[in-house]
């Protein structure tokens, strides 16, 4: 994995996700995470881009022992953003903990929410959660479902040999926007 991150930090890029943890204790990998950090910075030091590279721990954070706690680990690390459902199966389901999340974080890092984040429940995930950031997976609205719920938003039916199962980017942009802005 360092060799990759290596591979990526000497791309014309700005960032990185990744994230790892700690198979026995379920805790952030930090011999790991710190490596990456590290390989990344030092590949990009002769760039001249280290002020603006930034890493973002993904959702493994919400396989943690304790995620609120892993905040605290990221930030010491120099991790930037954290994706997290909290948690939970949804952003919506985990907000008690995206919120604690959050509190902890404070400016240290962002902590963005993510998984079942839709135009329906963004303002309300916003509201109960204090973010800042929200990570949407632009997946098809489904007309059948409740708009209300993560699961109004469903992967489109693709072959068994299709590695692309999301919507052309402008179909899932205009589906997004309709929803937001009703008219």
């Amino acid at each position: 994995m360092t060799a990759d991150v290596q591979a990526f930090a000497a791309l014309p890029i700005h960032g990185l996700v990744f994230g790892a943890l700690d198979p026995v204790t379920s805790r952030v990998s930090v011999p790991s995470v710190a490596q990456w950090i590290v390989a990344a910075v030092a590949t990009a030091l002769p760039q001249q881009r280290v002020s603006s590279f930034e890493f973002t721990f993904h959702r493994a954070i919400d396989h943690c022992d304790n995620p609120v706690d892993a905040i605290d680990t990221l930030a010491e690390l120099g991790v930037h953003r954290v994706l997290s459902s909290g948690g939970a199966s949804t952003a919506m389901q985990g907000c008690g903990v995206l919120a604690d999340m959050i509190e902890r974080a404070k400016s240290r890092l962002v902590v963005a929410c993510a998984a079942g984040v839709n135009p329906a429940n963004a303002a309300e995930i916003i509201a109960k959660t204090n973010c800042r950031e929200l990570h949407g997976s632009c997946l098809a609205p489904s007309p059948s479902a409740d708009a209300r719920e993560a699961s109004a938003y469903k992967r489109p039916k693709m072959a068994a040999d299709d590695a692309a199962p999301r919507l052309p980017l402008a179909e899932t942009v205009m589906a997004m926007l309709a929803k937001c802005n009703p008219s």
